[in-house]
């Protein structure tokens, strides 16, 4: 039970919480399912030139990421961990200190990273008409098939003069337990390494040395709407859009994961599409688009790793020691040792509500188009709020119910505890804004030039582009991407 006063307390120390934290401990990219309104669907010329019933189109897009240490910089804060024991003279105390990770006490080594994401997707889309409801009324829809690919590109240097074996009674209360330590970064932050009294690997943050890829279909994109405008240099449209998750929620257990979709969440909202056209010399045709979607996801519970309250950026790594509690009077006191340590990861990884208020994006769009040939220019924005979590309690991957916490100091656990009250560890001291993805916004331009061979309303038509592109992920650089796509369409 928690005291009143500790409640107060607890209050007081979230309301101090900065409003943004410079290292967070999820990547949150822009949904693939929104790429697809980067570019004019093919069918928009044909259908209003031919009142078609139906049309497919699809496009095959590629993307990577480039600019890797501004994905290391929110991840990590820098590019470069260095970790280094705490018998190093020295000691720098940004460094992260070795000993949690289960190397010696004199190692002293870094991790560099060169993040990398890679995604290939293959959109389809299918528009048809209504008439018999309504003559200006249609539904669409669409379906990304995605594969992703997420590589921390992860390189480590290690010093070979460290010791192979912990002092007694540091990392166990047995005094004849001799503890052995890892030699490699890359054993230590695997989290299956364990040493001393650590009984559980890690459950959350590892950090790979390897690609990490995944194939889902991304969220499945439904509109329903109506043509209420139709004039004959001019139209306009609104249609109801929801997104339904087809894909996996947010996997905590890598630090880069590949995430495809928009983190299994539901969205709900609205379509709003206009073009204005002029024709001069016959063969000669201009136009230009605005498109813009606005959409609600709705909360959700997920899995988020969380840093510790005062303690700086991926305190989540601290090494925790288990102690048994006793309570007299309604105050608690220090009783034993529990004979266990364990990653401060397995503490700090809890269950969330997510919730998210807004997300959307805004076209505009340029063609010029002569005979079956078109070149177009287009300017994309997206964003999205900032995330706001609330603990689900007594909710995490590992079992914590009954078991009680403090930060592991560099004391003798083979000595009898201290008297007085620890400070031990619950919900309270997680940074919630540790987990929060922030307000992000991305910025692209894109050019795509294409060509479509038939221009009779009762054969078939293919229509083929090669387009390219650069976006920026807002005010945090987290992620700048280029890219290259073709499209197709055929009408019926």
């Amino acid at each position: 039970m928690i005291t009143t006063s500790q409640r107060i307390l607890c209050y007081c120390m979230l309301m101090m919480t900065l409003p943004l934290h410079a290292v967070r401990s999820i990547f949150l990219p822009k949904p693939q399912g929104y790429y697809q309104n980067q570019y004019l669907r093919p069918h928009d010329d044909h259908q209003n030139r031919c009142r078609q019933p139906s049309i497919i189109s699809g496009m095959v897009s590629y993307r990577q990421s480039y600019k890797p240490e501004a994905i290391a910089d929110l991840l990590f804060g820098t590019s470069r961990l260095n970790f280094t024991g705490s018998a190093v003279p020295d000691r720098s105390p940004t460094d992260l200190l070795a000993d949690n990770f289960g190397l010696a006490q004199n190692f002293q080594g870094s991790l560099c990273f060169k993040p990398q994401l890679k995604t290939l997707t293959l959109d389809f889309f299918y528009h048809l008409n209504l008439p018999s409801w309504c003559e200006a009324l249609f539904v669409e829809i669409g379906a990304p098939l995605v594969y992703s690919r997420w590589n921390l590109n992860t390189h480590q240097t290690n010093d070979p003069a460290a010791v192979d074996y912990f002092p007694n009674c540091y990392m166990s209360s047995d005094p004849a337990l001799i503890v052995q330590t890892t030699q490699t970064l890359q054993e230590a932050v695997s989290g299956n390494f364990l040493f001393g009294d650590m009984q559980t690997p890690w459950q959350a943050g590892r950090i790979p040395f390897e690609d990490i890829a995944q194939t889902r279909l991304a969220d499945l994109s439904i509109a329903l709407g109506a043509d209420f405008y139709r004039g004959d240099h001019a139209t306009a449209r609104v249609a109801l859009l929801t997104l339904v998750p087809t894909a996996s929620k947010f996997n905590p257990r890598c630090v880069f994961h590949p995430l495809i979709g928009n983190a299994d969440r539901w969205e709900l909202g609205f379509n709003l599409m206009a073009d204005v056209q002029t024709t001069w010399c016959e063969l000669n045709q201009f136009k230009f688009y605005i498109i813009g979607n606005v959409t609600h996801p709705f909360s959700n519970h997920q899995l988020r790793s969380f840093d510790f309250l005062g303690k700086g950026p991926l305190s989540r790594y601290n090494l925790l020691e288990e102690i048994n509690i006793s309570r007299v009077n309604g105050v608690y006191s220090f009783s034993t040792y529990a004979n266990s340590l364990i990653n401060g990861i397995n503490f700090a990884t809890r269950c969330a509500r997510v919730s998210c208020s807004v997300q959307g994006d805004f076209t505009l769009h340029a063609l010029y188009q002569r005979g079956g040939a078109s070149c177009e220019l287009g300017y994309n924005f997206w964003g999205r709020s900032q995330e706001h979590l609330k603990l689900i309690n007594s909710s995490a991957p590992c079992n914590l119910q009954g078991h009680t916490y403090i930060f592991k100091n560099m004391n003798n656990l083979c000595t009898p505890p201290p008297t007085e009250t620890p400070f031990f560890l619950t919900a309270c001291n997680l940074d919630l804004n540790s987990a929060a993805a922030p307000t992000s916004k991305v910025h692209t331009l894109f050019l795509q030039s294409s060509y479509h061979w038939c221009t009779s309303c009762s054969e078939k038509t293919m229509l083929w582009g090669i387009s390219g592109e650069f976006g920026n992920y807002g005010p945090y650089k987290a992620l700048c991407e280029w890219g290259v796509w073709t499209q197709f369409n055929c009408r019926f």
